[in-house]
């Protein structure tokens, strides 16, 4: 197959991750997950399912090929309503809007009182957005020592 030859861009993925951590970690996952009952399997919530799961269920149950382009078009019509992407993209933005509050070489663009009382509304939830914020400001506060 295309992907087996190693003249093929796969085959350097490949085996470059064959040889990493996050290969050897993969595989534990998938050892773990086939030493699991179908009961125990049956209370992991959605959410916790690994991604590669959901791709291979997917997979199975459409009788679709695993190649790139069905694999692609089912982690992007996954990942978009997968509760870990709401969180990274809600860190994303707290992360930018703290940054663009907090610059000192580009003016704010908006109203700056109303973007930062959203912020520390924001930061009631301390679990996530504090910590955002205050990585932003401990990054500022090095900045302004001269670390960076």
């Amino acid at each position: 197959q295309l992907g087996e030859r190693e003249q093929s861009p796969i085959f350097h993925v490949l085996r470059t991750f064959s040889y990493s951590g996050m290969f050897e970690a993969h595989v534990r996952g998938r050892i773990d997950d086939m030493s699991m009952t179908a009961r125990d399997r049956a209370n992991i919530m959605p959410h916790h399912q690994p991604l590669f799961d959901v791709c291979c269920k997917y997979l199975s149950v459409h009788r679709l090929d695993f190649s790139l382009v069905n694999v692609r078009r089912i982690v992007a019509r996954t990942v978009l309503t997968c509760p870990r992407h709401v969180i990274v993209e809600r860190h994303v933005t707290v992360r930018a809007e703290a940054f663009a509050l907090t610059s000192d070489t580009t003016p704010y663009d908006g109203d700056a009182d109303v973007a930062a009382g959203e912020l520390v509304e924001a930061c009631r939830e301390c679990n996530t957005a504090l910590a955002v914020v205050m990585s932003v400001v401990w990054f500022r506060t090095n900045q302004s020592k001269g670390g960076g």
